[in-house]
């Protein structure tokens, strides 16, 4: 089990998923990383430390799956200076994607940020 107590995030991407119906424009990413203000980064860790202490649980990927996702998530975490802006640019265009197909989605915010967890490379992915 790891220890939250040494959670500390240290980058922040932020991508904008424009609404249902609304066409796919080079908008909804963005290429560069998110000013990470004290307060933000203190608000980011005490909500993934808060996450996991109410509905924290294990979690794995599908052996076969079309989704780049998984790939994106083993080479980020593998190799910490791996390309975290166009990883995280990935996993807004598949989602964007996904939702697209459901007339039932609204917009939102998809933030990718890269952690650590004492010695231990994290990502979460709100």
């Amino acid at each position: 089990m790891l220890n939250l107590t040494l959670l500390g995030v240290g980058s922040l991407v932020v991508h904008k998923l424009p609404k249902r119906g609304e066409a796919a424009t080079t908008g909804i990413v963005t290429d560069q990383e998110s000013p990470l203000l004290a307060n933000v980064q203190r608000f980011f860790e005490e909500r993934i430390r808060d996450a996991f202490k109410l509905y924290g649980t294990q979690i794995g990927f599908l052996e076969e799956t079309s989704s780049p996702v998984p790939e994106v998530i083993r080479d980020l975490l593998a190799t910490p200076t791996k390309d975290f802006i166009g990883g995280s640019q990935t996993m807004a265009h598949c989602l964007f994607d996904l939702q697209a197909k459901n007339k039932n989605t609204s917009e939102g915010l998809l933030c990718v940020l890269r952690c650590k967890i004492g010695a231990v490379h994290a990502l979460a992915v709100i």
